[in-house]
């Protein structure tokens, strides 16, 4: 079984974790990324220098193994998490993708470029988008400028104030009229139209009606959703809370949160109402498991550990909310 790695950051420095909360590799980087297919991105940085793309201060990116080997060296200025064997890196004003080994599967040869989905890519020149097969050949282009990944067969972006789902031989299997469409999860995706939110399945049928102030993706069967209710606060005006809809559209988990994020590991983060940074885990009948976590983000769990953040610290929490790792940096 291939063994996990946590980022953390100790005395300023990144360094990883393992399962146990024990220090796999040292804390010794000024900038690194989390683990994603056996490597993660470690970065050296020059604050006399500022990257003409991003305005950042200017680095230099490779990849590390788990064991903490730098396999990939620092000569990229901007890199993206690997994804299918896979990672877009920037070098000068192009990008272009590379291999586990470090070798190039696509040349840097393009504005921008995204993670690999579903065996496709799409990348940007100008105006035009181009999908990209596994093996870094053009399979069909999009008038945009931008097109989300592949996710379950099909990928959206928007052309002319309409959203299209394009399928992997580039032909439009939906087109939408409305204001902002998102990727396909478990069958559906979220839409919003006329200021509200709802979701559409693979037809294009609207399943769950536009009827909640922000709605994010489906996963283990439940969507958060934020909903219109009367403001607790004094005076004029309304609110909103989240709760989470089953696949029917039913209020699953009645709105009662100031945020909610996705389920995982059959738990999921959520802001309490009228708490500052206070969050909490629930389970998908609602009941608070652990909490109140006084953080800025508390983040879905991820091979048994929920991440947290406060400020630059950094700590993780196992299922039962004992810390692993307590929030330092």
């Amino acid at each position: 079984m291939t063994p996990h790695r946590f980022l953390v950051r100790v005395k300023g420095k990144y360094g990883f974790i393992d399962a146990k909360g024990k220090m796999a590799i040292p804390p010794t980087f000024a900038l690194a990324g989390s683990f994603s297919e056996g490597r993660a991105m470690v970065a050296e940085m020059d604050p006399s220098q500022r990257d003409p793309q991003t305005q950042l201060y200017k680095t230099k990116c490779g990849f590390i193994d788990l064991a903490g080997n730098l396999v990939i060296p620092l000569l990229y200025d901007q890199v993206r998490d690997y994804h299918e064997g896979k990672a877009a890196v920037r070098q000068g004003k192009k990008w272009g993708y590379i291999d586990l080994t470090g070798q190039f599967a696509v040349p840097c040869l393009y504005d921008g470029a995204w993670e690999y989905s579903e065996g496709m890519t799409f990348v940007t020149n100008g105006k035009k988008t181009t999908c990209l097969n596994a093996n870094g050949e053009t399979v069909f282009g999009i008038p945009a400028t931008g097109c989300g990944g592949f996710s379950e067969g099909l990928a959206c972006c928007e052309i002319r104030n309409k959203w299209h789902y394009y399928n992997k031989q580039g032909e439009i299997v939906l087109s939408l009229t409305c204001t902002a469409a998102s990727s396909f999860h478990e069958g559906k995706a979220g839409i919003l139209s006329k200021g509200k939110a709802g979701y559409i399945d693979t037809t294009g049928n609207i399943v769950i009606p536009c009827q909640f102030t922000a709605a994010d993706r489906f996963a283990e069967g439940l969507a958060a959703v934020r909903v219109t209710v009367p403001s607790s606060r004094p005076g004029p005006g309304f609110g909103g809370l989240y709760g989470y809809v089953d696949d029917s559209g039913n209020l699953a988990i009645p709105p009662a949160f100031g945020l909610a994020h996705c389920f995982s590991e059959g738990l999921a983060p959520v802001l309490l109402q009228g708490k500052t940074r206070s969050h909490g885990y629930i389970d998908r009948s609602g009941n608070m498991v652990f909490g109140p976590v006084l953080c800025d983000l508390a983040s879905p769990f991820e091979h048994g550990l929920a991440l947290v953040q406060h400020g630059e610290s950094m700590g993780y929490l196992n299922t039962k909310g004992e810390w692993l790792w307590p929030i330092q940096g």
